[in-house]
């Protein structure tokens, strides 16, 4: 009380009374006790509605109130530095604020609601009856991480995919033993996060077929030190007409678990580490009853335990799938311990590059290793060395006829690079193990291409003239000199306006998919594009991923300012931790 007595003696050498002074002090107390809150951090920083949310930071005295964005929250004070709030229903992304009595404290950072996205849909026969059972499968990509989610439709044929979050990319795919679908799947793409809602409707219809197509098997074991698995399919019954069916691997990988995590992998084993991912259609000519198809193995150097992937069938025609749709596939380790990492030895680093970017095994008596065998310095000798021979697979002319053919169409269409996840399926749609199946494989994929969901958005509305003008706007051509739309794959070129494009599609003589396969087959589009897909390559080849910006641009500029001295950049890759802890140590 000394403070009071202090200021009772100033009172009355100022002339104020006592009980001024005794107010002056009580609000000075008071004002003291009124700490301003502080809000130091929050966690998680994402979240729906419902996730509780832990509030660090000071002053947390008797709070009245928790906003999120300005909307109350219910919460609780664990002391005076924790709260624990419930992130509300109506909340949107924006500031955390806590008020109390000493003020009111706001956070630096917002704390962020996924957006809301859902798919939704019909499902009937050609006679609008509902299908009902079916099953509706969303495969999504966010920057690369893999995830599925499924529902079925109800007895109306509807389907409602609930809440799917933030995605890049989904894919809906209707499936059901004994019925094929119209279309097969429905794609929405976007670069950032897809919102709101999209629709997707299918046809299907029921099989009247005493046949099935199912694999021989539901499980399969194969030893690490083995090139690659035989999965055979099998049809049973009746085999007299043709019948087709797809196959692919599928993983648990995330992209966000390195190759040499060997605990957080959780025994999975992944495309871009342990196996070649496979995929394409198997065709059943009419008295065949079986197919097979390779998978090849990686052989790494890491001891890791043994992992598991799947290989599934879908989307057949002919003949429905049977019960053995999928196959878990096990992959025995054959290390004790870490050993010499295999891609510093040429018979491993040149089937990699035929995987990587080729798309399959090496040919026998492939001509790389004896480049590499008769080499003076497989390091550093720009004559014959490893970078020499890993430039010219992406300079081949198989590679232009299959990974860079893929690459223009995802930039003439729609202006972006392809996904990984894109890029490494729609390559193996290319293929084949002759020219002519390789030629027969582009024409398909040319055609299906203009019926992807995302190509029909931009382009299916459009009239001709307006569908040419904004393929060739893209890059502001006025004529291309192309292959001959007729022989794509052949030698003789023309050259065609806009106009004659226009003209020819109108006339029925071009169709869409031809006209976009002209323009992106271009020599004009082919120039443009050629530093930008070797860049956008190395990426998928040697790091098995997509791009990301920062690096791609700066590749990127590097590469247009040193126009001849691709090695650097392929060096900067093939050379790098990341390439080589795809296989064993660095």
């Amino acid at each position: 009380m000394k403070s009071l007595s202090v200021l009772i003696v100033i009172a009355a050498i100022m002339g104020l009374t006592v009980e001024r002074v005794s107010n002056i002090y009580q609000r000075s107390i008071v004002s003291s006790l009124q700490t301003t809150p502080t809000i130091n951090g929050f966690s998680p920083t994402t979240g729906a509605p419902g996730t509780n949310v832990t509030i660090t930071g000071s002053g947390f005295i008797s709070p009245s109130a928790v906003r999120f964005n300005g909307t109350d929250a219910a919460f609780t004070v664990n002391s005076t530095t924790e709260i624990v709030a419930v992130v509300p229903v109506t909340a949107t992304t924006g500031l955390i604020t806590v008020v109390t009595s000493g003020g009111t404290a706001t956070s630096l950072f917002n704390f962020v609601l996924p957006p809301t996205y859902s798919v939704s849909g019909r499902i009937a026969d050609a006679g609008n009856n509902p299908l009902v059972g079916v099953t509706v499968t969303f495969d999504l990509d966010f920057q690369g991480t893999m995830n599925t989610t499924s529902t079925t439709t109800d007895s109306a044929g509807n389907y409602v995919s609930g809440n799917l979050g933030c995605q890049n990319r989904v894919i809906v795919t209707p499936s059901r033993t004994g019925a094929a679908f119209t279309p097969v799947a429905m794609s929405f793409v976007n670069t950032g996060c897809l919102s709101g809602t999209s629709t997707a409707n299918f046809t299907g219809t029921l099989l009247v077929s005493s046949s099935s197509l199912q694999l021989s098997q539901s499980t399969y074991t194969v030893s690490e030190a083995t090139p690659s698995l035989v999965v055979t399919v099998t049809r049973t019954g009746v085999t007299s007409s043709t019948a087709s069916v797809d196959y692919k691997t599928t993983d648990t990988d995330t992209f966000t678990v390195g190759c040499s995590d060997k605990v957080n992998n959780m025994g999975g084993a992944f495309g871009r580490c342990d196996f070649a991912t496979s995929a394409d259609t198997l065709i059943f000519a009419p008295g065949d009853t079986s197919k097979t198809f390779s998978v090849p193995i990686i052989n790494d150097s890491f001891a890791e335990g043994n992992e598991t992937f799947s290989v599934v069938l879908s989307n057949a025609s002919g003949a429905p799938i049977g019960p053995t749709s999928t196959a878990l596939i096990t992959i025995t380790d054959n290390e004790t311990v870490d050993g010499p990492n295999p891609i510093f030895t040429t018979p491993f680093f040149v089937r990699q590059h035929y995987l990587d970017f080729l798309s399959r095994e090496p040919e026998p008596g492939e001509p790389w290793t004896a480049v590499l065998n008769n080499c003076s310095d497989v390091n550093n000798n720009p004559l014959c060395d490893r970078l020499t021979v890993s430039a010219a697979f992406f300079g081949s002319p198989e590679f232009q006829l299959k990974g860079y053919f893929v690459y223009r169409f995802y930039k003439l269409a729609f202006n972006r690079l392809p996904l990984y996840s894109e890029f490494v399926l729609d390559m193996r749609a290319v293929t084949g193990l002759t020219p002519a199946e390789v030629f027969q494989k582009k024409a398909a994929f040319s055609n299906a291409f203009v019926h992807r969901t995302e190509f029909i958005a931009p382009y299916g509305g459009l009239t001709n003239a307006q569908y040419v003008s904004a393929l060739m706007d893209r890059y502001s051509l006025t004529q291309i000199t192309t292959p001959d739309p007729a022989t794509p794959d052949g030698t003789n070129k023309v050259t065609l306006t806009t106009a004659q494009l226009t003209t020819q599609l109108t006339a029925g003589t071009l169709t869409r998919a031809q006209v976009l396969r002209a323009i992106a087959d271009s020599d004009q589009v082919a120039t443009l594009e050629f530093n930008r897909a070797f860049v956008a390559m190395q990426y998928y080849g040697y790091l098995r991923r997509t791009p990301e910006s920062a690096g791609y641009n700066s590749w990127l500029a590097y590469l247009t300012a040193h126009p001849t001295d691709s090695r650097t950049m392929v060096n900067g890759f093939m050379n790098s931790n990341e390439y080589r802890l795809r296989f064993g140590p660095p």
